[in-house]
């Protein structure tokens, strides 16, 4: 802070200062004041102003300078807020509240960023190991000699090749393909608006698809789907996001199936204010005490530790994107008998004009 500087930022009040000497002056004058008297009245007067004007820009440099000097110490100079020396003035008292209050919600940003950042690290990580698994047996299948994995024998020219799994391989590759919609969708979750379109759909062409999606990975464990929904039964969604929760949870029931075969009923019903599509699989069950905190991020549970490859991020997914689509979703279970996820579709017929 130089002395020009803070003369250029008082321009108005000497021009102020200088307008009252001329009136008063003038006042002096048509009172018929001695010019000696007026001259002394002048000259206290701008002694006064000089300093006044000296003792704030030496006040005013000397904030400054611990202000400049704090923040050449601060690794995070936004903390400046936090360090601002007391001040008598209350304009500096404001500006250090509003210093105070900005630098709070950078400070609350960053951490959230910071935090947005490591968890979606985390998840990249997590979804590696995922992926890898898919596309080791995608590997082991096309190279080995059928599906009980035994090696294939040499072959006898360069043309020749061992015989394939290709169901094994169908198999792998849906399972590989939904981690990758999982990425995508983790990828794009806070801007998803972007990319969804709700209008009115039908219903079972949506769960058509999703099975159709996994059907190997069904079929290869034995799992028989039962649908019970009107063929006519529509609702307000997106079909494509719609699909890939219901994947979520196909999987999902696959991943927590009794021994042997295993059913999953698919049920739509049509509500005063809208429809609900469950999926009720018979399964192990989720413990009464987890069924809150299964949508909650990397929430694995005992049974996700005791099966083994889970991650958490399934349902957590699902939860986040039936916000987004204006949907509800629930979950009920018992312990050894059945789970049930409950999508609930709101009534779209007072938003929309139109089916399209």
């Amino acid at each position: 802070m130089c002395l020009n500087d803070y003369l250029k930022d008082k321009m108005q009040f000497l021009l102020f200062q200088i307008l009252c000497m001329m009136a008063a002056a003038g006042f002096f004058w048509a009172c018929k004041v001695k010019a000696g008297q007026m001259a002394l009245f002048f000259a206290a007067w701008s002694f006064l102003l000089a300093a006044f004007l000296g003792m704030d820009f030496y006040r005013k440099k000397r904030y400054f300078d611990q202000v400049f000097a704090a923040l050449e110490r601060l690794d995070q100079p936004w903390l400046i807020g936090e360090l601002l020396p007391d001040s008598p003035r209350l304009t500096d008292r404001l500006h250090r509240e509003i210093l105070r209050r900005a630098g709070k919600s950078l400070v609350d940003e960053a951490r959230h960023l910071e935090r947005e950042h490591r968890e979606y690290r985390e998840f990249i990580e997590g979804w590696i190991h995922e992926a890898k698994r898919p596309l080791s047996a995608i590997t082991l299948a096309a190279t080995a000699g059928g599906a009980d994995g035994s090696p294939a024998p040499m072959a006898a020219s360069p043309i020749a090749a061992p015989p394939i799994d290709g169901r094994r391989i169908q198999r792998e590759a849906e399972l590989l393909s939904a981690a990758v919609d999982r990425a995508l969708f983790y990828a794009r979750s806070d801007g998803v608006y972007r990319d969804y379109v709700i209008r009115r759909i039908k219903l079972l062409p949506c769960v058509y698809g999703a099975v159709d999606r996994c059907r190997y990975y069904l079929m290869d464990n034995h799992m028989e789907i039962r649908t019970e929904a009107p063929e006519d039964m529509s609702v307000y969604c997106d079909g494509k996001w719609l699909e890939f929760i219901l994947v979520q949870l196909l999987m999902n029931a696959v991943q927590y199936k009794k021994e042997g075969s295993g059913l999953i009923l698919i049920r739509g019903e049509s509500l005063p204010h809208g429809q609900s599509l469950t999926v009720e699989d018979r399964g192990i069950g989720i413990p009464p005490e987890e069924v809150d905190r299964v949508f909650d991020k990397g929430f694995t549970g005992t049974n996700g530790r005791d099966r083994g490859g889970a991650t958490g991020i399934g349902l957590y997914l699902c939860k986040k994107l039936c916000r987004q689509l204006g949907m509800e979703i629930e979950a009920w279970s018992e312990r050894g008998s059945c789970t049930r996820i409950t999508l609930l579709f709101p009534d779209g017929g007072s938003l929309f004009t139109r089916d399209e």
